[in-house]
């Protein structure tokens, strides 16, 4: 059996060499940052130097007689600024006996650099302490309910009876007071993380899918791993490392200020313009020595949690005396679709404190070791093979959160209905629940007006002028004969209705004749080429009508789509999706929601400008060749950007309706 003393003597040891590293690290760059700035003050000092000494001494022969000749064309200034110039260059050639500088450039820079350093250190100072200060006042409970978490005061299930008992158990174990328990309800992920400075702020937070796949043993192994976190002060290092690494980091943020208001001050017209450029002189000099000491700061501080986890499983298996469970607790995790992963946007901020690394694969800035290292830690002969894999196509919904699922319900139909689950939305059974919570999102199921309406309404003969009023657009032909009533009808409509009214078309073009057929069809393409580039609803209730009214359409193809194709053309459908209904802050959170389930590297949101329903069309089609876990992994992505705002809006039920027919899951 592994030396379990022993290795939390070397991770005690290891963790002790890199803070003192990360130490260094800071006392490093506050004095190569304040070099920087010494080195930039000497050149002022000497120019003030140079002037003091110009207005004391009489000019030299060097220059009198230039001075003297050109006396009718300089003024009094002009002369003491070439006095004062002269002397500021002769300052730095090479001293002669005896030395006639007005200073020795050597000891004016030991002397700024020393103001330099005094001057960035107490700035690093300064952003650390602010920064520890900001995060014991805000204790681990601003933690906890930024990942969107819920206190349980009264257990609501077995489970979560099952993980209070356990958390009372451990505390006892650890001879310590139970920290509040909070669950992540909305994170189907296996991982645990504690936070907070004292035993009276400090929270213990476990995601659901935690809650739900691990037996009683496992959990037990993966809370005592949280608990040595509490009492061996890791809480505290976190957040001594965390004010450090704000306190380095704010050299490279204030650079960067100074070279914003720099560079304005340098656009000016004002008088003092020329010194914006001073401003970004000095801002691009001291710019890189920020960068590189937070960023050699950020890979020790990975090292030191590297090592305190290791630490962690040790005291767990020393508690709990069960080493086995705390393997199989890990395996259960590598077996997990989700493995570790946190769906909130914020995970980040808590990356350090997870149970394990939120993942997939190790990589060089992981803030936990590998999970097959931890195996081989605490088993060195055991099974390292996953415990628990559910198939990648199969859609869990008890994996989701409520408005996610109610979304999936109305993209997926019965794809995701599992054994003893409701039924999912249809036309003739709407639930209540999803209807008030998404109003215009029940135009993806239900129709807004009875298809009677529908017919009495849109007549072939008038779909040059009923289609173009559909979607906002004038018609090209005369409407003068038209009854003016019915004319009002459509145009009065609201957004809702109209979409459900196209909707309803699509569905009643295969009743229609060839010569109906090719009316609505071109009817749609005329409409199709006069809508801009973000009218998407419009773009996709059209593209509906034309691949409803062309017969037999031949079948794309399959072909292999290389995994970056997949991210790029993700990205594009859920740029899309997030800024159909208005680019506003929720959309880069909608994007962040739906991202996240791809498991592709952090990315952001196309800028709107950069998106055209002709790119957007394209990655659809495009997807449509993927492979199915490819497709089905982009659909969940959809239900949670469209679920981000809590309702389904107008434009988003057209996309969808429009995503859901090209896919064909």
């Amino acid at each position: 059996m592994f030396d379990f003393l022993s290795r939390q003597t070397r991770a005690r040891r290891s963790s002790s060499r890199f803070y003192a590293f990360v130490l260094l690290a800071q006392g490093l760059t506050a004095v190569a940052t304040g070099m920087a700035v010494g080195y930039l003050l000497m050149f002022p000092v000497v120019y003030v130097a140079a002037t003091v000494d110009a207005s004391k001494q009489p000019p030299r022969s060097v220059f009198q007689s230039s001075v003297t000749e050109s006396s009718s064309r300089y003024s009094r200034r002009h002369r003491n600024t070439q006095e004062i110039l002269t002397r500021f260059v002769h300052a730095f050639e090479q001293p002669t006996t005896p030395d006639t500088r007005c200073v020795d450039p050597a000891i004016v820079f030991w002397y700024t650099s020393l103001f330099g350093i005094s001057l960035s250190s107490l700035g690093i100072l300064a952003a650390t302490f602010y920064e520890r200060r900001r995060i014991v006042h805000e204790g681990g409970w601003a933690i906890g309910l930024a990942l969107g978490g819920r206190h349980i005061n009264q257990p609501r299930s077995v489970d979560e009876r099952k993980l209070v008992n356990v958390v009372e158990e451990m505390a006892i174990a650890f001879a310590t007071t139970p920290p509040a328990i909070v669950v992540l309800e909305h994170e189907p992920g296996i991982n645990v993380f504690a936070a907070g400075l004292t035993t009276d702020d400090s929270i213990l937070c476990v995601t659901a899918g935690a809650i739900k796949h691990l037996p009683r043993e496992e959990l037990q192994g993966v809370i005592a791993h949280e608990f040595s976190h509490l009492t061996q002060g890791d809480t505290r290092l976190g957040t001594q490392l965390t004010a450090i690494l704000y306190g380095l980091n704010s050299v490279r943020l204030f650079a960067q200020w100074m070279f914003r208001v720099g560079h304005q001050t340098s656009e000016s017209n004002e008088k003092g313009a020329s010194w914006g450029y001073v401003w970004m002189l000095v801002a691009i000099t001291i710019w890189p020595f920020g960068l590189a000491g937070a960023f050699a700061a950020a890979m020790l501080t990975s090292a030191i949690t590297r090592s305190r986890e290791t630490l962690a499983d040790a005291e767990a298996v020393q508690k709990t005396r069960n080493p086995a469970a705390m393997a199989k607790a890990l395996r259960r995790i590598v077996g997990h679709p989700q493995r570790g992963q946190l769906l909130h946007p914020q995970t980040t901020i808590v990356a350090p404190m997870l149970f394990v690394d939120y993942h997939d694969k190790p990589c060089w800035y992981a803030t936990h070791p590998p999970i097959e290292t931890r195996l081989f830690a605490l088993d060195p002969l055991g099974d390292a093979t996953p415990i628990y894999r559910e198939p990648v196509t199969k859609r869990r919904r008890e994996d989701h959160a409520p408005q996610t699922v109610a979304v999936m319900e109305l993209l997926f139909g019965d794809d995701v209905a599992d054994d003893g689950m409701p039924e999912p939305l249809t036309p003739s059974s709407p639930q209540p629940a999803v209807a008030d919570t998404y109003g215009g999102g029940a135009a993806v199921a239900m129709l807004a007006e009875p298809p009677a309406v529908v017919t009495t309404l849109f007549r072939p003969e008038t779909f040059a002028i009923s289609i173009p009023m559909l979607v906002g657009l004038e018609p090209q032909q005369s409407t003068s004969a038209c009854d003016p009533a019915w004319l009002k009808t459509i145009r009065e409509a609201d957004a809702a209705t109209q979409i459900a009214w196209l909707a309803q078309l699509c569905s009643d073009a295969e009743m229609m004749s060839p010569k109906e057929r090719r009316q609505l069809r071109l009817a749609a393409e005329q409409c199709r080429g006069r809508l801009g580039d973000h009218d998407w609803a419009c773009h996709a209730s059209l593209w509906m009508i034309v691949l409803a009214v062309e017969p037999n359409q031949p079948e794309v193809a399959s072909a292999f789509v290389p995994p970056h194709e997949v991210a790029g053309y993700s990205r594009i459908i859920l740029s899309v999706l997030a800024v159909c209904d208005g680019d506003d802050g929720m959309a880069d959170y909608e994007f962040m929601r739906g991202w996240s389930q791809l498991r592709f590297a952090d990315t952001s949101r196309l800028p709107t400008a950069e998106l055209s329903w002709g790119e957007f069309e394209s990655a659809v089609q495009r997807m449509s060749q993927a492979p199915p876990s490819s497709i089905e992994s982009l659909l969940v992505a959809i239900a949670n950007v469209v679920s981000g705002d809590g309702r389904v809006s107008e434009s988003e039920s057209a996309i969808i309706a429009m995503i859901r027919t090209a896919l064909d899951p």
